[in-house]
């Protein structure tokens, strides 16, 4: 189900899914703490390895809208702090990812998969386009 809270996020469609530093987060998210306290932490000691301060910003800001560590997403930081391999790990933040991002969940669920089904196997990045520019419009 999807949660209509959250905003379709300009942070995913030119970042991406951050999964790598979303996993190094969260492999020392310490739950004695608040998520602000935790991303706090994250910008002063850059523990994910971003490339620069604007980037490691951006991040924090990714974590705090996209995440609730403290109910639903609690899950997900326990599997990346019991050693989860990052292989096993990222479809569960796919996942969530698109159960909480309204455009990426209705880009797959309206608009990908109604192609599979009609067999349509090769997509062309302009059916994307109008597909993103009548839902942003909608």
């Amino acid at each position: 189900m999807i949660d209509l809270e959250f905003r379709p996020s300009c942070f995913l469609a030119t970042k991406g899914g951050m999964i790598e530093p979303t996993y190094r987060a969260f492999r020392d998210w310490d739950f004695a703490q608040s998520q602000q306290e935790n991303v706090r932490q994250i910008r002063e000691t850059n523990s994910i390895g971003a490339p620069s301060a604007g980037r490691l910003k951006d991040f924090g800001k990714i974590l705090s809208r996209r995440f609730d560590t403290t109910s639903r997403d609690r899950l997900l930081v326990e599997a990346a702090q019991r050693g989860w391999p990052i292989d096993a790990w990222q479809p569960l933040l796919l996942w969530h990812i698109s159960l909480s991002d309204p455009l990426l969940h209705a880009f797959i669920t309206d608009w990908l998969f109604n192609l599979r089904e009609e067999g349509i196997v090769l997509i062309r990045s302009a059916g994307a386009r109008e597909f993103l520019t009548t839902y942003l419009r909608d």
